[in-house]
């Protein structure tokens, strides 16, 4: 089944190659963070991706991460 909002082509499914987190540092209890993440490529066999969590009252930069997921076709 399809989600609409996969950029996966249709027939196909994924799985994750490899992933990385950087935490660069601690985040303070009662901190109000945003989560961002893009898509960089989705290609007939890989999908790459990154992240990162900022800060909403101070803009630091909390942690980041990318993702490489391989691209299979079903049968």
């Amino acid at each position: 089944m399809r989600r609409d909002d996969s950029l996966v082509p249709q027939g196909s499914y994924y799985t994750t190659l490899e992933y990385k987190i950087n935490i660069t540092r601690g985040i303070p209890l009662g901190l109000e963070i945003e989560a961002i993440g893009e898509v960089d490529h989705v290609g007939r066999s890989t999908g790459v991706s990154h992240g990162q969590i900022r800060g909403v009252e101070d803009g630091k930069l909390y942690a980041t991460g990318s993702t490489t997921c391989i691209i299979m076709k079903y049968g």
